[in-house]
């Protein structure tokens, strides 16, 4: 029996959903999980660790994820003040 059984996608799934609350999300944070997987080459029947090392990667790219959200709000922010800082005012034309 191969380590990627019907069932280690689905367990993916359960993780993901249970992490993200989302659904959705959680198929999206599986896919990328993969495709993330299939860059470093795991998966391959070989490889008995293989499953716990899905796991990993979909925790590490939840944390990503997650890091990348919390920094968006704050990126934009910056460029917000920037650009209103670069502005002429408009009501000390002479």
């Amino acid at each position: 029996m191969s380590p990627f059984d019907g069932s280690l996608p689905s367990d993916l799934l359960k993780s993901a959903t249970a992490m993200i609350q989302d659904p959705i999300e959680a198929q999206a944070l599986v896919a990328l999980t993969l495709a993330k997987a299939g860059d470093q080459g795991v998966g391959a029947p070989s490889a008995p660790e293989s499953p716990a090392q899905l796991f990993r990667i979909l925790r590490q790219t939840y944390h990503s994820v997650e890091r990348s959200r919390s920094r968006r709000p704050a990126r934009d922010a910056g460029v917000t003040a920037l650009a209103q800082a670069s502005k002429p005012d408009s009501d000390s034309a002479p």
